[in-house]
């Protein structure tokens, strides 16, 4: 199934772009406080530029037996204007175990996850003076 959030950012471009080119370790407790039930894991791809704005592959796995599902996409950092930028996140997520059925509570799950894990992203991000 795909999904798409977006947070918007008090910060310009220029300013948040560079953090997802460092390390994505620092995304890690982002996205297991976003998951809510054991560590979460982030690899992230190649970033490449478009037009105006950085796009980074990430892929999102729980280490958790409980959680039954991954997210693999992007984070697209772009300007709003010339002090405010928004954070998309656009994935498809996967079942790990075939048995288990995708339905509404899984997608609720899923989109529920993604909205905590942008909301403590743009927190993080409008908070953090050490650039």
């Amino acid at each position: 199934m795909f999904i798409r959030d977006v947070v918007q950012i008090d910060r310009p471009f220029e300013a948040v772009a560079p953090r997802f080119l460092r390390d994505p370790a620092w995304l890690e407790p982002l996205l297991s406080s976003a998951a809510g039930d054991g560590m979460a894991r982030c690899q992230r791809g190649t970033a490449r530029r478009r037009a105006d704005s950085l796009v980074v592959p990430i892929r999102w796995a729980l280490e958790s037996t409980a959680a039954s599902w991954s997210l693999e996409g992007d984070l697209a950092i772009a300007p709003i204007s010339v002090s405010r930028s928004a954070v998309t996140f656009e994935a498809t997520y996967t079942l790990r175990d075939e048995g288990i059925r995708s339905g509404l509570g899984t997608e609720q799950a899923v989109a529920g996850s993604v909205r905590v894990f942008l909301s403590c992203l743009g927190r993080a991000l409008h908070m953090d003076d050490g650039w």
